[in-house]
């Protein structure tokens, strides 16, 4: 279903949320849409694709219960105006967005992002207030590009919308270069990165395939309790990854000079678990400086 975001009816701790919408398939119905989509209230006047089913509830009747959204660019007048008074574009309202829309009509968004300064022909639009709306429609724009790329990747639309807010910047460009980047964050391992590498198209024997690869070894193995490994042992599970022994080693070299591990051979371990055990081993050989004899 297409539809324009009307506004927020309800919204839980856990971003499930209630929505009054605009059913464009349906010319223009408004009815209620439920499910995840993270922080509707940035998205009110925004047309989103959703995807899901009809069904009726005991007490609020019917309501399309959506799976997956994405974010789609309005190419209607009144949803362009209704999209540039969101309260997304802090800058503009909703007098200045219908003036936006009077003036350039559906050349509106090329003209905030290409030129920016045509704004100012507008009564109450500043340079300086051109110049904000014109951040704020790129931010909405990498934002939605973000959004719709992790879709397409079955990045669910909830989780979508941490990994944006987590990692900021050119998300896109950076998640097609390094999807292992998303191992910054909760609930993202190795596989679960590795299948959205796969899907990018992301060569297997990458060094950012075969880094990942090595602190996914060392991160599991931490939780079986050992925090040491011997680079053979890492060649070793890093084979069961597909991950060849020269690309572990160039890895490791890598990770040493980023200082994610510590490799004094043929020991290898995560820098932080090193640092703390040479601190407590410090801290014991400091306090049994007592000269004490073995027991005969």
């Amino acid at each position: 279903m297409l539809a324009e975001i009307q506004r927020v009816q309800f919204i839980a701790p856990s971003r499930w949320c209630v929505l009054a919408i605009l059913n464009l398939d349906d010319g223009g119905e408004e009815c209620t849409a439920v499910g995840y989509i993270g922080d509707p209230d940035s998205l009110i006047g925004a047309h989103v694709e959703l995807d899901g089913f009809w069904t009726t509830h005991p007490q609020y009747g019917k309501q399309f219960k959506f799976e997956a959204a994405r974010l789609r660019v309005p190419d209607t007048l009144v949803g362009m105006r209704r999209y540039l008074e969101s309260p997304h574009f802090k800058e503009i309202g909703p007098v200045r967005a219908g003036l936006i829309i009077e003036k350039y009509g559906d050349k509106a968004f090329d003209v905030i992002k290409d030129q920016p300064h045509l704004l100012t022909l507008i009564k109450g639009i500043t340079p300086a207030r051109a110049d904000l709306i014109h951040k704020d429609y790129m931010a909405r724009e990498r934002q939605q590009d973000t959004f719709n790329w992790l879709a397409a990747h079955g990045v669910p639309f909830k989780t979508s919308v941490r990994i944006e807010a987590e990692l900021r910047g050119e998300t896109v460009k950076e998640l097609t270069e390094n999807p292992y980047r998303l191992m910054e964050l909760d609930g993202f391992g190795f596989l679960r990165s590795d299948d959205i590498a796969r899907r990018v198209g992301l060569n297997p024997n990458s060094p950012y395939r075969a880094r990942a690869g090595v602190l996914h070894v060392l991160h599991e193995q931490r939780q079986c309790g050992h925090s040491i490994l011997s680079v053979k042992q890492i060649i070793h599970q890093a084979a069961k990854l597909n991950i060849t022994a020269k690309a572990v080693r160039a890895a490791l070299d890598d990770l040493v000079t980023t200082h994610s591990i510590e490799l004094q051979e043929p020991l290898v371990g995560l820098k932080i678990l090193w640092d703390q055990e040479s601190n407590i081993a410090e801290w014991i050989a400091q306090r049994t400086e007592c000269n004490l004899q073995p027991i005969q």
